[in-house]
C-alpha cells in the first residue's frame, strides 16, 4: 500500500495566510465599493474585520491540518496492524510447512514392515489398503507443502534443496512400497512351498492363520520370507528417517520460520 505523504512547511502556511488575507480584503473592498482606502476609520474597520475572518481561517486550518495528522498516524498504524497480522500468518503457515515434513517420521508412514507383513497373513488386507491410502494422501499434503515451500523460502535455497529431496525420497519410498504389495503375493507361493518342504501340508493359496499360534517356528520363517522382499522398501525408509532426523534441515527451518522473534518482521520478507 504506496501512499505519497503530502509535506506542509511553515513557509507554506505563510503563503496561505497572506492569501487568505488578501482574498479577505478584496471581498470588503467588493462589499463596499465606495470605502475610502484612504480613510483612517475605514482602514481600521477593514483590519479589524480581516483580523476576524483571518483568525478564524487559521483556526479552520488548523483543525484541516490536525485532522489530516489525526488521520494520516490512524493509517499508519492501521498499515502496521495489516502487517503484523501478514507476518503472523507467515510464520503460521511456515510452520504448517515444517510439521508436514517433519510428521513423515510418524510410524502409520513410514517402518510399516511388521503391521503389512501381519496383516497380509492374517487376511486382513482392507488394513493395509487403509493404510497406503494414508501414505498416498500424506504425499498429497506434501505436494500442497512442497509448493508453498518454493514461495514462502524462496529467498532459502539451500533449505529448499532439502525440502525437494525430502518430497523425493518420500515418493520414491510410496512407489517402492507399492511394488512391495505385488510382492507380497510372491513371497506367499515361497512361504507355502517352504512349509510343504517341511511337511506341513497346505493345499490353500494362503498361509493358514493357525500356524501364528500353533507352529510359532514356521511362521518366523514365514515372516522371514515376506521381510526379504522388503528391503528395497527398508532401504528408502531409512534414506527418509536420515533426512528428517538431519539437524541442519531443522536449523534451516529454525532460522526460515523465525521461531525465537516474536512481535517483529521476518528475515524473508515476501
Amino acid at each position: 500500500m504506496n501512499r505519497k505523504k503530502i509535506k506542509i512547511s511553515i513557509k507554506d502556511i505563510i503563503y496561505i495566510l497572506i492569501i487568505f488575507f488578501l482574498i479577505v480584503l478584496i471581498m470588503l473592498l467588493k462589499k463596499d465599493i465606495e470605502i475610502n482606502i484612504f480613510d483612517k476609520d475605514n482602514w481600521i474597520d477593514i483590519i479589524i474585520g480581516s483580523l476576524t475572518i483571518l483568525s478564524s481561517s487559521i483556526l479552520s486550518l488548523l483543525i484541516i491540518i490536525q485532522g489530516y495528522k489525526l488521520n494520516d498516524k490512524s493509517e499508519k498504524i492501521e498499515i502496521e496492524l495489516f502487517n503484523k497480522q501478514v507476518d503472523l500468518d507467515l510464520r503460521e503457515r511456515r510452520l504448517n510447512i515444517y510439521s508436514s515434513f517433519m510428521s513423515i517420521g510418524d510410524a502409520n508412514i513410514i517402518n510399516n514392515e511388521n503391521y503389512i507383513i501381519t496383516n497380509f497373513i492374517n487376511g486382513n488386507h482392507q488394513k493395509n489398503e487403509t493404510r497406503f491410502n494414508e501414505i498416498v494422501a500424506k504425499e498429497k499434503e506434501l505436494v500442497i507443502a512442497l509448493c508453498e515451500s518454493e514461495i514462502m523460502f524462496k529467498n532459502h535455497e539451500e533449505l529448499l534443496k532439502k525440502i525437494r529431496n525430502l518430497f523425493n525420497a518420500f515418493v520414491e519410498y510410496k512407489r517402492e512400497l507399492q511394488n512391495y504389495f505385488d510382492k507380497l503375493y510372491i513371497a506367499n507361493k515361497k512361504a507355502i512351498k517352504m512349509l510343504n518342504n517341511d511337511g506341513i501340508n497346505i493345499t490353500m493359496h494362503n498361509i493358514p492363520k493357525e500356524i501364528i499360534t500353533k507352529i510359532p517356528n514356521e511362521y518366523i520363517k514365514c515372516k522371514e520370507i515376506f521381510c526379504k522382499y522388503y528391503n528395497d522398501v527398508r532401504t528408502k525408509e531409512n534414506t527418509l528417517i536420515k533426512l528428517i532426523t538431519d539437524k541442519t534441515l531443522r536449523s534451516l527451518f529454525d532460522k526460515a520460520i523465525n521461531i525465537n522473534k516474536i512481535g517483529g518482521a521476518y528475515e524473508t520478507k515476501i
